[in-house]
């Protein structure tokens, strides 16, 4: 028998993933990228900086639906990260990129934390049928007067 103290589980699990960054570096001077105007990226030719994924002013699909915490951390599937890549480097000459290869993981587990008083909807569901049959029935005879 099982000892009513104990902790109820919903269950668990792991699981992990390969995300990406994209890097991007100047080959000769100081560039500003201004695609979002309140997070300009400057560009220089001694540093490697991630790229913000808001710095794209189109979208492109990431794919990440099972990995919300993912998504909130700005990793991107690789094709978004590719095409994010390759924006970068048609929007302005002297930029090279890379892609960064992140291991994902994320994990959840589950405890119960207590239960509602028992609710008895058919006990509920019956009284309000009959308040509600007793109120039609009265509007069907104040009309047929």
């Amino acid at each position: 028998m099982k000892n009513d103290k104990e902790p109820e589980t919903f269950g668990s699990g792991s699981g992990s993933t390969h995300v990406y960054v994209v890097e991007a570096q100047s080959t000769y001077s100081d560039i500003v990228i201004d695609a979002n105007p309140h997070l300009p990226l400057v560009l220089n030719t001694h540093e490697w900086k991630r790229v913000p994924v808001t710095c794209a002013p189109v979208g492109v699909p990431n794919r990440l639906e099972f990995w919300p915490e993912a998504v909130k951390h700005d990793f991107m599937t690789y094709q978004c990260a590719m095409a994010m890549a390759c924006w970068l480097q048609a929007s302005r000459r002297g930029i090279v990129t890379r892609l960064v290869q992140i291991e994902f993981s994320s994990s959840f587990s589950t405890k119960l934390l207590g239960r509602s008083e028992p609710l008895d909807l058919d006990k509920d569901d019956i009284a309000l049928y009959h308040a509600l049959k007793d109120k039609n029935r009265e509007t069907a005879m104040e009309r047929s007067k």
